[in-house]
């Protein structure tokens, strides 16, 4: 399959790249033009069909847990976590998250196969190879939650992207879009700045012009983002609509990293 490129900004924008039995598959080699841009997004990756299917299967999983849950290894459990922590001034948020994790036994098949698709996928864009950080024996190790966004939720300013230690690699945050903005909601989402600095504390010094990322997605598009160079922010969606449905509205799924040593630390954590 042919893929062709076009830039936008800081965006740049891939085709050709399709979900298919549990792998991200193309026939050519991304182009080094693309992978020189902070931020890609690949159009269509995944189906809309698939897609509903896998959002169905997500937010109708039987959690048992609420917040981090370590078991006897120390590890945590799959959880979801609806967070309403609006008034912080770091990492304000109002969301509603599900994490899955390879470990837990209870994880749905559906939602593994992605994990480990988007994990090679990350590996591939990052020049490793494709089995890395897919094992508790090594330093990082992908992960993956979903995040709902009901009427008014958001990301602040400064949430957990913004920290300044661990973000020197590149497309260490890589998104999937459920979701299509004027269609399953009409207000918010994502923006995307230049960054400029790494920093405890927010400024707007720290990034460029904000740009409105929305229109640009559709479902089943993948976002790359290198943290280190890309500063973001969620505005509230839909602020003026009263609703709260995770079947509807705005859906994404966050692949990122983290040291392997800080899962345990992770499971004694609670929501502050």
């Amino acid at each position: 399959m042919d893929q062709h490129y076009k830039k936008e900004g800081i965006v740049a924008f891939a085709e050709g790249f399709k979900y298919h039995d549990g792998n991200i598959e193309s026939d050519t080699p991304l182009s080094k033009e693309v992978l020189n841009s902070p931020v890609i997004i690949f159009k269509k990756v995944f189906s809309e069909e698939f897609l509903n299917q896998l959002r169905e299967t997500v937010v109708k999983f039987n959690f048992k847990y609420n917040d981090y849950t370590k078991g006897d290894d120390g590890l945590t459990f799959n959880y979801t976590r609806e967070d309403k922590l609006q008034d912080r001034k770091r990492r304000a948020r109002f969301n509603v998250s599900y994490s899955f994790y390879f470990w837990d036994k209870e994880t749905p098949k559906i939602a593994l196969d992605v994990y480990y698709a988007m994990v090679k996928f990350g590996n591939r864009l990052s020049g490793r190879k494709p089995e890395e950080r897919l094992k508790l024996k090594n330093e990082k190790i992908g992960t993956m939650s979903y995040f709902y966004y009901p009427s008014g939720g958001f990301l602040g300013n400064h949430h957990f992207v913004d920290d300044i230690g661990g973000y020197d690699e590149v497309y260490d945050e890589i998104i999937i879009q459920f979701s299509k903005y004027g269609r399953d909601y009409h207000q918010g989402g994502v923006y995307l700045a230049p960054r400029y600095r790494l920093s405890e504390n927010y400024s707007s010094e720290n990034h460029g012009e904000l740009q409105f990322i929305e229109p640009l997605l559709e479902p089943g598009d993948i976002m790359a983002i290198s943290i280190k160079d890309v500063y973001h922010k969620v505005v509230p969606i839909d602020p003026d609509i009263n609703y709260f449905d995770p079947m509807k509205g705005r859906f994404i799924a966050s692949m990122y990293y983290v040291p392997t040593a800080d899962l345990k630390e992770l499971s004694k954590t609670v929501k502050n």
